[in-house]
């Protein structure tokens, strides 16, 4: 198709159709990318950007969180259905944990007082 990424932003299907798209998609493409619904989740200390006239969000946290500055330490975790990424630096942690089977996630970012400063969870 010469088609190399596309988006899945299917938010308002249960979790099997979406999970039932992303697979009929996948051996044809060489991205895809899934934009969970974050509709009603928690995002203090977040910067959000809306696209396509604020239908779709985009969370900005990497740049302003001190986990991910120069020099940060990333380690990734592997379970049958899921990933765990964290990066950690002078004391502060932001933490990923996205289960690829029902499309759950989970993200903590903490300072380096072990304050939570944000705080994520979307339950597919």
């Amino acid at each position: 198709t010469g088609v190399q990424h596309v988006i899945v932003t299917a938010t308002s299907l249960p979790a099997a159709e979406q999970v039932h798209i992303i697979n009929r998609i996948q051996p044809y493409v060489k991205n895809v990318i899934f934009v969970p619904d974050l509709l009603g989740a928690p995002v203090s200390n977040m910067d959000i950007d809306g696209l396509l006239d604020n239908s779709l969000m985009l969370l900005r946290f990497r740049n302003t969180f001190p986990a991910f500055a120069p020099g940060a330490k990333i380690t990734v975790e592997q379970q049958e259905h899921s990933l765990t990424f964290t990066w950690q630096n002078n004391g502060s942690q932001a933490q990923l944990h996205a289960n690829l089977k029902d499309f759950s996630f989970s993200a903590v970012g903490t300072n380096a007082e072990g304050k939570t400063e944000c705080s994520l969870t979307n339950m597919a």
